[in-house]
């Protein structure tokens, strides 16, 4: 077994490169590898069963570790907003309005909600027009969303309960 496990950590050291570019091994990880095969290559015939054990986990933990280090490629995916309820929303004159609000995902940073900026128009129901509410975000790589915008026209219509229902919940 453990003859084996030094097969393949070897296989795997030959076939890494050295370096910092995407899909390359950074120096120290790689010599932290060569350090745990020249480790495992000490174990004789006479050594400890228990010995000889521990000595393949932590090689395969090693063989992992290095594998785990390998230079990401970078990331230039976008994260994604998603605006939350109506686009656009019609708001009675005078009303109370609450943005909703949106969502934001990357594929690397995960959940970017906290980090949107709303830019854009401020909404007073006090003067009827249309409105522009802005959505933006940027992750840790520095890729910008596509911006997305929510429209709010304030009127001078009445809205049925229902609408008013609406309105407010979104």
């Amino acid at each position: 077994v453990l003859t084996a496990a030094m097969a393949t950590a070897q296989s795997v050291y030959d076939a890494a490169t050295e370096g910092n570019l995407p899909g390359q091994y950074p120096a120290p990880l790689k010599a932290n590898l060569q350090a745990a095969i020249n480790t495992a290559s000490g174990i004789t015939e006479t050594t400890p069963q228990a010995t000889v054990d521990a000595s393949v986990v932590t090689l395969n933990v090693a063989v992992e570790t290095f594998q785990a280090g390998v230079v990401p490629p970078p990331d230039t995916s976008a994260p994604v907003i998603t605006l939350i309820g109506d686009d656009p929303m019609n708001i009675a004159f005078e009303t109370d309005f609450t943005d909703p609000g949106a969502t934001a995902s990357d594929n690397v940073d995960g959940d970017l909600t906290n980090a949107i900026a709303i830019g854009g128009d401020t909404v007073n129901t006090g003067v009827i027009g249309t409105y522009t509410i802005t959505y933006d975000v940027t992750d840790s790589s520095s890729n910008t969303a596509t911006q997305i915008t929510r429209t709010v026209i304030v009127s001078g219509l009445q809205l049925s309960e229902e609408q008013e229902a609406s309105a407010s919940t979104n």
